[in-house]
């Protein structure tokens, strides 16, 4: 009776699939900079094919390196880490392990840069010019030309306003002559 069942859990355990026991980033995780590598470990050894693709929230495709096996782990490199802006990001694998089972999936993740500064732009004679607005000024200040926007809409506002108070003078005082109009 023991080697019966013994003999009924063995197959059992011969026809588990690979899975995915790690990766790099860990799905859910926000990242504050680029990983090194993104890579997908399995709980058993990588045969290949594989494909490791990382792809932004706006369905474009982030050029790689070709994806290299190690063992459990596939790994893959972002080719310009540079070109990767904040943003929310899907991790797709699709790996062959050892006893040829296809394991695919997902991981989603996002990267959350600090702002990066702009280097100074030269003027055509040569010279360095910083794009730092001066203090006290924001950045749309400084391409916008100041404040020049604010201050019309304020002037507008306020002849608005000026020409509503002269027109309720007006109503005022025609209303208090009986509807004529006042005399000179």
């Amino acid at each position: 009776m023991l080697l019966i069942l013994a003999a009924a859990l063995v197959p059992s355990a011969a026809s588990a699939h690979a899975s995915l026991v790690d990766s790099n980033p860990k799905n859910g995780q926000q990242l504050t900079e680029v990983p090194d590598a993104f890579t997908v470990t399995l709980n058993e050894s990588v045969a290949g094919p594989t494909q490791i693709a990382v792809v932004t929230d706006k369905g474009e495709q982030v050029a790689t390196e070709e994806a290299q096996i190690n063992g459990r782990t596939v790994s893959t490199r972002v080719d310009d880490v540079d070109a990767l802006p904040s943003g929310d990001y899907v991790m797709s694998y699709r790996l062959v392990s050892a006893d040829g089972h296809v394991v695919s999936g997902t991981v989603d993740f996002g990267i959350d840069l600090p702002q990066r500064t702009a280097a100074p732009t030269p003027s055509p004679d040569g010279v360095g010019e910083s794009e730092t607005p001066p203090q006290g000024a924001s950045a749309e200040d400084a391409a916008s030309g100041g404040d020049l926007t604010a201050t019309v809409v304020w002037v507008s506002i306020l002849l608005v306003v000026f020409a509503m108070l002269l027109i309720g003078v007006r109503w005022r005082v025609r209303s208090d002559n009986g509807g004529k109009h006042p005399d000179p």
